[in-house]
């Protein structure tokens, strides 16, 4: 349920003092606001202290937001550059998503982020803060995500727990994105002597991630395929991507695997240059568990798709 405008700008506003306060603790002076360029940011000075003893200032200049893309890193990493700032940081109360960490440690060097684990950690530091606030500092999964992070942990890569894995990835995008998309359908076809059933979510979204999906990628079916593999490859990209047709089942698929191999990535980047509509979201079980994970924190788990698609076109070269 989406919040009140007047109560989410609370939150924000609340949100912020309580990061000033938790800053202060760490050796950031005093904030101030500054406007630049229609839009306010806090600004704050740094003190360092050199390996000989002497002490030099660094000003740093604060955004919070309520998610973080690997775009806003990059575009806020320039911004920082752009007016002479020695760093910047970024906060937010979400879980930063995989993608976003790779181009904060890959693309972003003056910038420096700090999220909903840091959020934790440095309460559990500060009861004193935590108390004031009246804020819990506990981060306990929910039992539902507890119980698919323990099957995905038991299930073995290979045929023998095909259907398992199957069944489990269905199940998990169920919990993850039925509402707002609709309940899946199982499409199913012969491949390696095995019958594959593929989940097909209508998606029929008028707003947020999917429907932006729908617009730009065909999307009114989100076709999950499911490989319980080692390594996802070549072959498996090119059997979605031909299975992904604008008049029937639209451009838009997910393939899960237990790893992604490196072919698989050429193959999508070959998919996306015929036909730039098409669009294939590679994920591993590290993106299945961090999907799972922000589910159960009331995150938005469309962040970690979003963030894997700004990744691919921020890095494509044709």
């Amino acid at each position: 349920m989406k919040q009140p405008l007047e109560q989410l700008e609370l939150t924000q506003e609340r949100n912020k003092r309580i990061w000033i306060e938790l800053l202060n603790k760490r050796g950031f002076e005093e904030f101030k606001e500054t406007n630049i360029g229609g839009k306010r940011y806090l600004k704050t000075n740094y003190k360092v202290n050199e390996p000989d003893g002497t002490e030099r200032i660094e000003t740093w200049v604060i955004n919070t937001k309520d998610s973080i893309s690997p775009h806003d890193i990059v575009n806020f990493n320039g911004f920082v550059s752009n007016h002479g700032f020695n760093y910047g940081v970024l906060l937010t109360p979400n879980t930063l998503t995989g993608s976003a960490v790779h181009v904060l440690n890959n693309s972003a060097p003056l910038v420096r982020v700090y999220d909903h684990h840091d959020f934790n950690v440095w309460l559990k530091e500060s009861p004193d803060i935590a108390r004031k606030y009246g804020i819990e500092s506990e981060d306990s999964l929910t039992k539902e995500a507890q119980t698919f992070l323990e099957r995905l942990g038991k299930c073995k890569a290979g045929n023998k727990d095909w259907k398992e894995y199957q069944d489990l990835t269905q199940e998990a995008f169920t919990y993850l994105f039925v509402p707002p998309l609709e309940k899946p359908k199982a499409q199913s076809r012969a491949e390696d002597g095995l019958e594959i059933r593929d989940a097909v979510f209508p998606n029929r979204a008028d707003n947020g991630f999917w429907a932006y999906v729908r617009t730009e990628y065909k999307g009114a079916y989100i076709v999950v395929e499911a490989k319980n593999k080692e390594d996802v490859a070549k072959n498996d990209v090119l059997q979605l991507s031909d299975y992904l047709i604008e008049k029937q089942l639209g451009l838009f698929g997910i393939l899960i695997g237990r790893k992604i191999d490196r072919s698989a990535n050429k193959q999508r980047r070959k998919a996306y240059s015929i036909d730039s509509n098409r669009m294939i979201v590679l994920l591993d079980d590290n993106d299945l568990n961090e999907l799972i994970v922000k589910k159960s924190r009331g995150e938005n788990p469309e962040d970690v798709l979003k963030d894997r698609i700004d990744l691919y076109r921020m890095n494509y070269r044709f």
